[in-house]
């Protein structure tokens, strides 16, 4: 049994003193009644919907872990989701999954977030909390967590790494960007420190402006001090890889991201 997780939900809109709460403890218990090696569709105690995946042949114990948010199109419901991105390879690629060592996670936002263009704090508190719930009941790793997002969910990877300082042992952030109106870059990236993290975009996507992964990361790399910066500026991207989406050139950068094989050794 290893000790509790202390994790720090940090305000990045004011100066006030982070809420510190106390995570479950790691006991590294493994289920043998849930099914591997396919995405299941759940819902917490307290209606916060995800999709789960257990690694088909897990290759340590406990096992490291993924926490993926998705966009605002996705909001409120899975049939986007399970349709593109990391999400659609771990339904689809079996020669992906039958070595994929991570227990996924992809916490479902309410359409609300989709209103509002946002990941909301209080949904991230209870990803939090089921974090904390998965690693337990699947022996899942809290040591060895990373947080990925896409668009609305890049955002939401910036905002929620910077919140909960130790929960997170790498960010990866696909064509995202910062809600600077909120906040400034240098306070988001002042939360971030110690953290690796690569940042994917591309030149040509016509949904965010590469600009905004451009700022974030120039603003990362002024300090010098910090953990591994990396950033994969593709030249052009693909459309989401839904027909209706298809007008939305250069989005679909997370197509390229999640296949990268190198992004799951980092």
């Amino acid at each position: 049994m290893a000790a509790a997780l202390v994790v720090l939900h940090y305000s990045l809109r004011s100066n006030a003193e982070p809420i510190v709460e106390v995570a479950s403890e790691e006991v590294y218990r493994s289920s043998d009644t849930e099914p591997r090696g396919k995405l299941l569709e759940k819902e917490t105690e307290n209606d916060l919907k995800y999709l789960l995946y257990l690694p088909k042949n897990p290759t340590s114990k406990p096992s490291p872990m993924i926490v993926f948010l998705h966009g605002r199109g996705e909001s409120g419901a899975f049939d986007q989701t399970t349709q593109q991105s990391l999400p659609f390879q771990l339904d689809t690629n079996s020669t992906l999954t039958e070595t994929f060592p991570f227990i996924t996670i992809v916490p479902q936002c309410p359409r609300r977030c989709a209103m509002l263009n946002g990941w909301q704090e209080d949904i991230l508190r209870e990803v939090t909390k089921l974090v904390n719930q998965v690693a337990e009941k699947y022996g899942g790793n809290l040591q060895r967590v990373s947080l990925a997002g896409q668009s609305m969910g890049g955002n939401g990877a910036w905002e929620y790494a910077a919140m909960q300082k130790g929960l997170f042992s790498s960010v990866v952030v696909v064509c995202g960007y910062a809600r600077t109106h909120l906040y400034t870059r240098e306070r988001l990236a002042s939360h971030l420190r110690g953290t690796p993290i690569w940042v994917f975009h591309a030149e040509n996507d016509a949904v965010i402006s590469v600009r905004a992964s451009d700022e974030m990361v120039e603003t990362l790399k002024h300090d010098t001090t910090r953990a591994t910066i990396l950033y994969t500026r593709y030249s052009e991207a693909p459309p989401p890889p839904m027909e209706r989406f298809s007008a939305l050139e250069g989005h679909g950068s997370y197509e390229l991201a999640f296949r990268d094989k190198k992004l799951y050794e980092w």
